[in-house]
């Protein structure tokens, strides 16, 4: 029985007994009246303590109910939703592509300008329909609907490529490349070499020179009138049974560089440099090439495909895309280096800007590609 109901049971009982003793004389009233009085405070302080206890139990229950309480179950973020492009049929793709070279095509004007290339309006048709553009236009068609769209949002046509990081891994293993600039630069046209010069190259180049290569050694046998005879080895010193031999004569039209003519009247033009009566370098490559340096303020030269041009000590760089960039070219004593940022060309699978940095050798102030320098070089035997 609980301490409230043990109260009221009392307060009836009270209740009944002074009732009773009412009736009797003034005694009997007087202690009824005194022990009613008695039981009273006993049952008023018997309800303050049950009340007390109610109000603790109460307020113990109520601590425990609130430590009780489940915690928030947090809610799952949803990955954000990416944004369905519309669908789009081949001709679309094609005609998308089309325009990134028309886009590409107006950016331009300043490449010819540097390059000093005449006329270059004439060879819009050229750069839009060429093997290299229908190349692209094919490749372009195999990147995804996605990577295009970040393409035409970039503010530089030809840099959209490298911003958004097409490489052959989004375009079928292919290398999506814009078309080069139409059109020959008269700054780097090779200049005719005086025929007295050429009869006294020939002469020099008596006798028997060795190749040590990057591949396999060759030994050029040349006698007075530029014939040559060639013997080619493997690493091992034993005859390279697919090339072992070859014939041709030597000529040199141009200046830096070589002509060879078979038997069968084909030819090859070389890139050519005599560096004195006992080494000379040569190249069947033409990206490989000799750089005059003259008075190391003012001359151009080749980084493979782009275009370098050093005017008043400022380094300019034109890329085979066309793009006109600022570049650091440094001439220090045997040594000269260019380098040069294109946009938004970045390292492999990394976020940090890759810069290109070439250095050439230099020998007789003239610059060498160093492929040239290292895998062209020969040397005259006793």
């Amino acid at each position: 029985m609980t301490l409230s109901a043990l109260a009221i049971r009392c307060f009836l009982i009270v209740g009944l007994a002074w009732t009773v003793g009412g009736c009797g004389d003034d005694s009997t009233s007087s202690q009824s009246s005194t022990s009613s009085e008695a039981v009273t405070k006993s049952i008023s302080s018997a309800s303050k303590s049950a009340l007390q206890a109610t109000k603790t139990v109460a307020s113990k229950s109520s601590i425990k109910v609130a430590e009780a309480e489940p915690a928030p179950v947090p809610k799952k973020e949803e990955p954000p939703k990416k944004s369905v492009l519309p669908p789009e049929t081949p001709e679309q793709v094609k005609a998308q592509c089309e325009g990134f070279l028309k886009a590409s095509w107006k950016t331009l004007g300043p490449a010819f300008a540097k390059l000093q290339i005449p006329n270059p309006e004439s060879f819009e048709s050229t750069y839009l329909t060429n093997y290299d553009a229908k190349k692209f236009v094919k490749v372009c068609s195999l990147i995804s609907q996605q990577d295009r769209a970040c393409m035409v949002a970039s503010k530089d046509p030809i840099a959209s490529v490298h911003h958004c990081r097409i490489d052959s891994t989004k375009s079928g293993g292919k290398t999506l490349n814009w078309p080069p600039i139409p059109g020959e630069s008269p700054r780097f046209k090779s200049t005719d070499r005086p025929k007295g010069e050429q009869s006294a190259l020939r002469k020099k180049l008596s006798g028997t020179w060795f190749n040590k290569g990057a591949y396999r050694p060759e030994t050029w046998t040349i006698d007075g009138a530029g014939k040559t005879n060639v013997v080619r080895k493997k690493s091992d010193g034993t005859l390279d049974k697919s090339r072992a031999n070859d014939e041709f004569t030597l000529s040199f039209p141009k200046t830096f560089e070589g002509k060879r003519t078979y038997g069968s009247g084909s030819s090859q033009r070389l890139s050519f440099l005599m560096m004195d009566e006992t080494t000379f370098y040569a190249s069947g490559n033409l990206l490989y090439g000799v750089y005059d340096l003259k008075d190391g303020k003012n001359f151009v030269f080749k980084t493979q495909f782009d275009w370098g041009i050093v005017t008043g000590g400022v380094c300019t760089m034109v890329t085979k895309a066309g793009q006109v960039l600022d570049a650091e070219c440094v001439l220090s004593g045997d040594i000269f280096t260019v380098t040069y940022q294109i946009p938004g060309k970045k390292r492999w699978r990394k976020d940090t800007l890759e810069p290109t940095k070439v250095v050439y050798p230099v020998v007789n102030n003239h610059a060498l590609a160093p492929q040239l320098a290292k895998m062209g070089r020969f040397v005259k035997q006793p």
